[in-house]
């Protein structure tokens, strides 16, 4: 959406955990680790991991249907695997300690000046993983995870739902995720969107809309 100077003042800002505030693995990472692992890259499971937008074990996760610890279950009864190696692999894989400290340090300078918030699709164990690994928690106001509130993006109400939390309109919230699906939700509900692709981009684009 274009910046327009007769537009509200932006005062809310929402991002997206995975591959925005945190790099996760890419897809050649992740068919290697298969790999490493002596698994084929097919299967329930590893479809999962590979193309987890087709994966309904993945949407149970995000919604709170399926506990991670239910799903590191399936993944070691599947690979034939000891269940402490699976929950190890996949609470990496689910929450890596890849803080994007670029994007991360922007965001901290404008602690104070603006409501934050995360809106992450993720399973139940993975803000507390998170933040082990950095403290997000001292510039976030409010972690709005699906597993906790059984509702995922794309859906209306797990935007609506992020909003009343931050006690923010649509019309001057701001919200980055790296799924364009993601972002025309939230444009539906007159939110601006930033679709991330990269540090500068988004910094840029953040900078413009806040009128810096």
């Amino acid at each position: 959406m274009p910046y327009n100077k007769c537009m509200k003042k932006i005062n809310t800002l929402i991002f997206d955990f995975g591959n925005v505030l945190v790099n996760l693995h890419s897809e050649a990472e992740l068919r290697e680790l298969l790999e490493q692992l002596g698994q084929p890259a097919s299967g329930t499971m590893a479809d999962m991991l590979l193309m987890p937008g087709g994966s309904d074990v993945f949407w149970d996760v995000m919604r709170g249907k399926t506990t991670e610890a239910e799903m590191w279950q399936m993944i070691a009864d599947e690979w034939n695997i000891p269940f402490d190696l699976a929950k190890k692999v996949m609470k990496d894989v689910a929450a890596p300690n890849r803080p994007n400290m670029p994007l991360i340090e922007y965001i901290e300078g404008l602690k104070g000046d603006y409501k934050i918030g995360v809106l992450s699709n993720a399973g139940d164990a993975t803000l507390e993983r998170l933040l082990q690994w950095y403290p997000y928690d001292q510039f976030v106001d409010v972690f709005i995870i699906s597993a906790e509130v059984k509702l995922a993006k794309p859906d209306a109400e797990i935007y609506e739902l992020a909003l009343n939390s931050l006690n923010a309109k649509a019309e001057e919230s701001l919200f980055v995720d790296d799924l364009i699906e993601n972002i025309e939700a939230a444009e539906e509900l007159g939110i601006t969107g930033i679709w991330h692709r990269d540090n500068d981009d988004t910094i840029s684009r953040l900078k413009e809309l806040l009128g810096e």
